[in-house]
């Protein structure tokens, strides 16, 4: 499999989780009074676990640790396709669309210039709407 191959395969799996967790949890059980980008992250990350638990590539996910909002990456996990396994980094980024101004940050490059460092490559953003 050659690299765009591997890249499509990973962010279609990817994409398959998300949308199962949009599409099973139309309604949120969340306030959403104060942070609701961080609510609706928090929501999300736990459920990837969840659904990946038993997932045919996507292994071992991990969510942040609770309060840790400096944290590189919202679920760390593991895209495995044959013998190889890649470590992903993702970052889920709610913007809300009632609001012109709505700008969630990406962070520091920091984290993704270490992780890079430390043999690794794909962080990947996950806009949700």
């Amino acid at each position: 499999m050659d690299i765009r191959d591997f890249e499509q395969s990973v962010l279609s799996e990817l994409n398959q989780v998300v949308e199962k967790i949009i599409q099973n949890n139309l309604t949120l059980p969340i306030p959403a009074k104060t942070r609701a980008g961080a609510e609706i992250s928090d929501f999300l990350e736990k459920q990837f676990v969840k659904y990946t638990e038993n997932h045919h590539c996507l292994k071992d996910s991990e969510s942040a640790p609770p309060g840790k909002t400096k944290n590189p990456w919202d679920v760390k996990t593991f895209f495995e396709i044959g013998a190889h396994r890649e470590e992903i980094w993702i970052d889920f980024k709610a913007l809300k669309v009632s609001s012109v101004d709505s700008n969630p940050d990406i962070g520091t490059p920091n984290k993704i210039i270490n992780f890079i460092q430390a043999g690794n490559f794909y962080l990947v953003y996950i806009f949700v709407y």
